[in-house]
C-alpha cells in the first residue's frame, strides 16, 4: 500500500532532541505507506541522513512499485552497543522486475545495486546544528 498524506511523525524516538538538527525518519517511509502513529516505524536520524539520503531511497521504490514492479524492502537500524540512536540504517530491496538503488548526486554514499548503508551523519546542510 503506497502512502499518500504528509509525513508527519507522531511521538518521539529514542535519542531525539528537539534543536538537535535531529529528524524522526520513518523506518517505512510514509510514501510508501509506513505509520506516521506507530513509533516502532521511527528512529533518530539527522535531518540531512533523513532528507535528502533515506528520501532519495524511498523515492527510488516509490517509482518502481508505481511503474508495477514488486518490491522486497527491508530497513535495519544499526547500533553501537546501548546507544539510543542508530549509527545508520542498513537498506535492502529487491524487485520482480531487477530493481536497483541509483546513486544521489550530492551524497558521496556509495549505493550498490539492491543494498545500501546509509551513514547517520550530518551533512552539508546540519553542520550548523
Amino acid at each position: 500500500m503506497m502512502g499518500k498524506n504528509p509525513t508527519d511523525p507522531h511521538g518521539d524516538p529514542p535519542g531525539w532532541q528537539k534543536d538537535k538538527g535531529h529528524n524522526r525518519a520513518h523506518l517505512l517511509g510514509a510514501q510508501l505507506g509506513g505509520s506516521n502513529y506507530n513509533p516502532a516505524n521511527f528512529v533518530t536520524m539527522h535531518a540531512y541522513a533523513n532528507s535528502p539520503v533515506m528520501r532519495h531511497i524511498e523515492n527510488q521504490i516509490r517509482a518502481a512499485v508505481e511503474s508495477g514492479e514488486t518490491i522486497q524492502y527491508s530497513v535495519t537500524p544499526r547500533y553501537n552497543g546501548s546507544d539510543k540512536i542508530p549509527t545508520g540504517v542498513h537498506v535492502e530491496a529487491y524487485g520482480s522486475d531487477g530493481f536497483q538503488f541509483t546513486q544521489h548526486r550530492s551524497t558521496g554514499i556509495t549505493e550498490s545495486g539492491n543494498s545500501v548503508f546509509i551513514p547517520n551523519q550530518k551533512g552539508a546542510a546540519d553542520e550548523s546544528s
